[in-house]
């Protein structure tokens, strides 16, 4: 997708719809999610527009939307502490 971010996003959006009952695809979806996140961050040199931050708090706010519908509590406890990262 190049650095079209949102439509990453979107792709995203669709594999979690699409792989709702396959905890690996779930816990890949959430750590692809922090990644465009934080590539946002590195594309704008750390000052955000209106635009990359709007990104970046969609990205934070599917990473916590996708994480309580994975299986293995460990798995949960570790993606929420990747999509904090993040997010900071």
């Amino acid at each position: 997708f190049g650095r079209d971010y949102e439509q990453h996003l979107n792709f995203l959006v669709s594999c979690r719809a699409g792989f709702a009952e396959l905890s690996a695809v779930q816990e890949e979806v959430v750590l692809q999610a922090s990644r465009i996140g934080v590539e946002a961050l590195r594309a704008v040199k750390g000052k955000h527009s209106k635009k990359t931050l709007a990104f970046v708090k969609a990205s934070s706010a599917f990473c916590q939307i996708t994480i309580p519908s994975i299986a293995g509590v460990a798995a949960r406890l570790r993606l929420f502490l990747t999509a904090a990262e993040a997010a900071l």
